[in-house]
Parts: C-alpha cells; sequence; structure tokens
C-alpha cells in the first residue's frame, strides 16, 4: 500500500473514533439513516473520482463496507445534487442494486454501501485467468439487462445516465449490482451532463450531444456499449476498450463527435452470432425510439438462448477462444432463472445434510456387513448380513415401490377389461342396428306392396270402373290416350238389342 494512503487511513480512523458529537435535529430529517462515526474502521485504499475517494472498511454490525468519503470542499449545487442521490438510495432496494446503509456527516461526509469482492464488471473483463463459456455469458449479460430494468421500473423512472462497465460491479458470487446515482426525476441540464460524463463519451448516447433530456433510452445506447463489451471479451478472449480500433479518436471530443455527427460505432468481431449483432446494434441505433426497452431486450435473450445457443451448442461453442491454463470458469449467479435445480435423491432428502449422510451411507453398511457376518456353512443357507443404519428405511421404501407396481397393475387391467367391455358394447350395438334397419327396410315393402293390392282391388270392386278412369288415375302406367281410342275405333259396336 502507498504510505500517502496509509497516512490517510490512520487520519480518517482517529478522526471518526474521537468524534463525539451528535447529529442535529435538521440532520436527522434529512430523510436518510445517519451512522456513528465511531461504528466505521478504515481498512483499504480502493480508487479516488472526481467528488470521492473509496475504501474498505468495517462497520458495526455489517462487516465489510465499501465508504465513499467526499472531498473537504465541495460547491454547494454538487452538495444539492449529492443529497438528492442519497435519498433516493435510502430508498430504492433490489437484488440487483448496491445496498445503501447509511451516512456519517462528520467529521467527514462518507457513505457505508455494500462491498462488491470481484470490483467493477471492466475490472472483470480486463482478467485473464477467467474463462467464459457461453452459459455463463447468457446469466452475465441477463443480470446487466435486469439491473437496469430494475431502476427504469421503479416508480417514479430512475434514469441512471452514466452507465458503463466501471459502474457496474460484481460481488464474489459474480451477482451483477449497479448504483442509483440519480434523481428519481430524470431531470437533466445539458452543460452539467456533459461535464459529468468525462471519461464516459464512448458510453453516451448522441441526442446528449444535443442538449436533449435523458431518458431511458439514453441508457439502453450506454447498455448496447456495455453488451458489446462483454460479447468482444468472450468471443476473442481479449477486453478491448470501446474505439480503440479507431487510430483517429484518442480523445474524448473526438469519440462524441464521431458518435453523434458521424454515426461511428464500435466494430463488432466478424465471428459474432447475427442474433447478438441484431441486439446490439438495435440499442446502439441513432435514433431513441428504435431503441428497444430492456423488458424486449430480456425476452430478445431467452429467445436466442432457447431457439439458437441450445439446438447449436457445437457450433457456438467453436466460437471461443481456446481456454487458458489455469483459468476459472464463473458460476451462474443464484438469482439466474437459467440455473438447473438439483435433483435429490429416491432414498435420501434435498438438504445438504442428507447428501452428507447419503455419501457416508454406503461405507458405513459395507464395513457392518463384511465384519459382523460368519462364514456359511456347506449344509446350511448362508446367513443374511446384519441391518444398517437406513435399513428401516429402505425397507419402508422397498415396501412402498411394490404397493405403487402392484396398484399400478390393477389399473392396467382395469383400464384393459374395460376396453374389450365397451369393444363388445359397440358391436353388439351395431348388430342390433342392421337388424333394425333390415325390419324397417322389409315393413316398408310390405307397405307398398299391400298399397298395390288394396289400390287393384278397389278398382276391381268399383261398379264404375273402366279402363280409361284407370288412364287418367295412372297415366304413366298405361298407353297414351290416342293409342286407346283408335283401338276403341276398331271395336264392334254393340247391338241394338244387346248391351255393351
Amino acid at each position: 500500500m502507498d504510505a500517502d494512503h496509509q497516512e490517510d487511513i490512520e487520519k480518517l480512523n482517529a478522526g471518526f473514533q474521537e468524534w463525539e458529537s451528535d447529529y442535529t435535529d435538521q440532520e436527522r430529517s434529512m430523510g436518510f439513516e445517519l451512522l456513528d462515526p465511531k461504528d466505521l474502521t478504515f481498512t483499504k485504499f480502493l480508487g479516488e473520482g472526481t467528488s470521492a475517494s473509496v475504501y474498505v472498511g468495517e462497520l458495526k454490525g455489517r462487516g465489510t463496507v465499501a465508504i465513499k468519503v467526499l472531498r473537504e470542499r465541495i460547491e454547494e449545487k454538487l452538495w444539492q445534487d449529492f443529497k438528492k442521490e442519497l435519498k433516493v438510495m435510502s430508498l430504492v432496494r433490489g437484488p440487483r442494486i448496491v445496498e445503501f446503509y447509511g451516512v456519517c456527516m462528520r467529521p467527514r461526509f462518507c457513505i457505508a454501501l455494500e462491498f462488491c469482492e470481484l470490483g467493477s464488471l471492466l475490472h472483470v473483463l480486463e482478467r485473464q485467468d477467467i474463462f467464459w463459456e457461453w452459459d455463463k455469458t447468457f446469466d452475465l449479460i441477463r443480470q446487466v439487462i435486469q439491473a437496469v430494468n430494475d431502476l427504469h421500473t421503479w416508480n417514479p423512472q430512475i434514469v441512471h445516465r452514466d452507465l458503463k462497465s466501471l459502474n457496474l460491479l460484481l460481488d464474489k458470487d459474480f451477482n451483477v449490482k449497479t448504483e442509483v446515482t440519480e434523481d428519481a426525476d430524470g431531470q437533466i441540464n445539458t452543460l452539467s451532463t456533459l461535464n459529468k460524463l468525462r471519461g464516459t463519451y464512448g458510453y453516451s448516447a448522441p441526442e446528449l450531444y444535443e442538449k436533449q433530456k435523458a431518458t431511458n433510452k439514453s441508457d439502453v445506447f450506454s447498455l448496447g456499449i456495455i453488451l458489446w463489451e462483454i460479447v468482444s471479451r468472450v468471443i476473442t478472449g481479449v477486453y478491448a476498450r470501446p474505439y480503440a480500433e479507431y487510430t483517429n479518436m484518442r480523445y474524448d471530443f473526438q469519440i462524441l463527435i464521431g458518435v453523434s455527427k458521424k454515426g461511428i460505432r464500435p466494430t463488432l468481431p466478424a465471428t459474432c452470432p447475427e442474433e447478438f449483432k441484431m441486439m446490439i446494434t438495435s440499442c446502439w441505433s441513432g435514433q431513441a425510439e428504435k431503441r428497444p426497452d430492456c423488458g424486449f431486450l430480456l425476452i430478445q435473450l431467452n429467445m436466442i438462448k432457447g431457439r439458437e445457443y441450445n439446438k447449436n451448442k457445437e457450433q457456438w461453442d467453436a466460437l471461443l477462444p481456446p481456454r487458458p491454463p489455469g483459468a476459472i470458469t464463473p458460476g451462474i449467479s443464484s438469482a439466474s432463472s437459467t440455473a438447473v435445480p438439483t435433483v435429490p435423491e429416491k432414498n435420501g432428502n434435498s438438504g445438504p445434510e442428507s447428501a452428507a449422510t447419503a455419501k457416508s451411507a454406503p461405507a458405513t453398511t459395507s464395513s457392518t456387513s463384511t465384519s459382523t457376518s460368519p462364514p456359511a456353512k456347506a449344509s446350511s443357507p448362508a446367513p443374511a448380513p446384519a441391518p444398517g443404519p437406513n435399513a428401516d428405511k429402505d425397507g419402508k421404501e422397498e415396501k412402498k415401490e411394490k404397493k405403487k407396481k402392484s396398484s399400478r397393475k390393477k389399473e392396467k387391467k382395469a383400464s384393459s377389461t374395460t376396453t374389450e367391455e365397451g369393444e363388445k358394447k359397440k358391436k353388439k350395438s351395431s348388430k342390433k342396428k342392421e337388424k333394425a334397419d333390415k325390419d324397417t327396410g322389409g315393413e316398408k315393402e310390405k307397405k307398398k306392396k299391400k298399397k298395390k293390392t288394396t289400390t287393384k282391388d278397389a278398382a276391381s270392386d268399383d261398379p264404375n270402373h273402366h279402363p280409361s278412369r284407370l288412364r287418367l288415375i295412372h297415366p304413366r302406367s298405361n298407353p297414351p290416350l290416342g293409342q286407346s281410342r283408335e283401338k276403341r275405333a276398331k271395336r264392334p259396336r254393340a247391338r241394338a238389342s244387346g248391351v255393351y
């Protein structure tokens, strides 16, 4: 550790431990938790920004924390903005938001925050001893998008306005955290924003240069640059700073003009999957209204993993660089929706204690069986081995399995019998229908025959019956009238004395 930093730590510890005055009523009414200076201990210097220095320390009742110490002299406007941020930090809570523990007003103004052991995302991507597989990469991208989405979906909406890989933190389990740094209204002043963006022009949206208000779509532009950093690092195996390939853009103002006026963007790797190219390029679109929101990006990411990666794992794995010797692979976040749950064993519980007992159980049973079983005689059968500690449980489980098997067999038999009976019933019903159809058909024919016979009988019994009358009644079955008249003309007339 640098000697100057060590001296600063000693001075801070001495001043905080000697402070005995209490907070005023005005300070207590500021709206956030106030810490006792004696509960803080500074242990290590981490870094320094434009307005604060960051240390690692201990907070009584909390353990290891990160402590931001503001500069002794600070402008009034910056102080007012800082107080607004503190109010928001004390209210906004979430699994992907850095936890806020409280504030110390004296002897130096400082903030106690959750300590993230792995540091920033930028430092993690720069490490060469970490090998990123696609499963872990998808999980990392999902966490980054979800962290920004938590701010955008807060009521009222929070616009980060300074998103970059340096401001995203990771704990020891590779869980991504973001720090709330702006007011909840998301209001922004043009010139003050450009001053705040020093060193982060590569992540800022082009509309900020045109003095427009920062929105959630401005954060999405910055998110696209961060996604480019992640995908580029995973595919090439080496971290690259955004716009580093443009040798004529070395200064911040050159990057800002190139992004806003010329539409320049970081160069995607040649082997980058097309799905990621579409996702990233949509985020850094020059028109803010065409950029997707974080909710849509999460859906798009799940579709890329489900439809493309899971079906073509070999092709995607071929895009990765060789694994460095001794490199570690980060684990999937415990809060990840893609994490695969562990399946418990059949004869044990799912807890860690049962896993330990399950591993030790085979050794104990084998040792007891070999030591307690006597030698078998030729005439008598060998005695059964002594039961182990889990013999009762195994016996009960075997009985349960036998009962289940027998019940399944009975159900199968019952289902088979019911199906056979149903088929028999169907056959019987079909035969009955056929017979009924035959009977009805025969009855109809009989009725027709009866009708014909009744008409003939009625005609023969009628005293006024004449063939000509039948022809008028049934013209289709008799010869035409003209022919009958000719026949009538040829017939001999009746005698005068006789009757025709």
